[in-house]
């Protein structure tokens, strides 16, 4: 049904067979852009066939935002072209983040091994501090064991004659 009105109103009799716009089967590559003049006479044979509100409501679906809206091929080409662009930055970004985290990695390596040193020589020096300690520990009993006899030498002989 829709097919004929569309064959009554564009004027042609194409017929309901395989292809049903013999027009559109044989497309070029790059087709002339339809004329307002065109357009304007494909809308008024519409309203002829179809009525007013019809033929506004179909051209609405033909194209909703009108031809300014459509994307070229050669938009296209721009948008894919600019994409590879940024994604070749976005790679170019993730190479260098990548050196930059494998040399964090190699300093990380290098403060590990020096804390290790330092895990070391605290070891040294609270082996020190503790034979110290122990030393200083021993020196004190002996000086405060002598200080005691020499006091009790010092007061026996009071505490006997008393």
């Amino acid at each position: 049904m829709a097919a004929a009105i569309l064959s009554e109103a564009i004027g042609t009799s194409a017929a309901l067979t395989g292809i049903r716009f013999p027009h559109l089967a044989k497309r070029e590559e790059n087709p002339m852009p339809v004329s307002e003049i065109q357009r304007t006479e494909l809308v008024n044979r519409l309203v002829n066939a179809i009525g007013e509100e019809s033929t506004e409501t179909l051209m609405q679906c033909i194209l909703p935002d009108g031809r300014d809206q459509l994307a070229t091929k050669e938009d296209l080409k721009a948008v894919e072209a600019g994409l590879r662009m940024e994604s070749a930055d976005v790679r170019g970004a993730f190479a260098k983040l990548r050196t930059e985290f494998a040399e964090l990695k190699g300093e990380f390596a290098e403060l590990k091994g020096e804390f290790a040193e330092l895990r070391a020589e605290f070891a040294e020096l609270r082996a020190y501090i503790d034979s110290s300690l122990a030393k200083q520990t021993r020196l004190n009993v002996m000086m405060f064991a002598s200080f005691l006899v020499a006091n009790w030498g010092v007061m026996l002989p009071f505490l006997i004659a008393s």
